[in-house]
């Protein structure tokens, strides 16, 4: 079993997406659907990492990075094997532009 290193700005998004289901939609419920199906996933890659796609993109090929679609989510993550740790990077929502974003951490 991997064990999950959440980055700041990982954690920056869940509060911004919380932050936005708030004002946009004041409802506890969607909130709850997502998180639970977030736990879910991040609860399968801990075990099986690997199952997951890398993006097929060469520029984030050569960084490692994979993801996992929750919902209307993107969740961006990175296999840290020798210390058996998934490094989760970002979670977007799918209509943004994600691939510009990482890269300009990225570069």
């Amino acid at each position: 079993m991997y064990l999950l290193e959440f980055t700041k700005t990982f954690n920056q998004d869940i509060d911004n997406v919380l932050e936005f289901i708030k004002v946009e939609y004041s409802s506890s419920l969607i909130e709850e659907n997502l998180f639970i199906s977030l736990h879910k996933k991040l609860e399968q890659i801990k075990y099986m990492p690997y199952s997951q796609a890398l993006i097929t993109d060469d520029f984030f090929l050569s960084l490692g990075y994979r993801f996992i679609k929750v919902k209307k989510y993107f969740v961006f993550y990175k296999i840290l094997e020798d210390k058996k740790i998934i490094r989760l990077s970002r979670f977007l929502h799918s209509s943004r532009d994600w691939k510009h974003i990482l890269k300009e951490e990225d570069s």
